[in-house]
């Protein structure tokens, strides 16, 4: 069984002097550089298929940049 998903911090989002890279799930990450984000193959919610872990940062809020339920 999978640890616990552990959420995202704040300072994910705010701290301009380092690069950070968070997992978030599946093929999903999240690049913090110097203040500029970067998510690469998010998965932030389920969408045509049961996903079985919980998301370390929620969907409301971040704006889909494009729809892509397959590859």
């Amino acid at each position: 069984m999978a640890p616990r998903t552990v959420p995202l911090p704040a300072r994910a989002f705010g701290n301009p002097d380092l690069t950070v890279l968070y997992w978030l799930g599946m093929a999903g990450f999240l690049i913090s550089s110097r203040g500029t984000l970067l998510a690469v193959d998010p998965l932030l919610q389920d969408f045509d298929m049961p996903v079985l872990i919980d998301f370390p940062l929620q969907a409301a809020g971040v704006p889909p940049t494009r729809r892509d339920t397959g590859h």
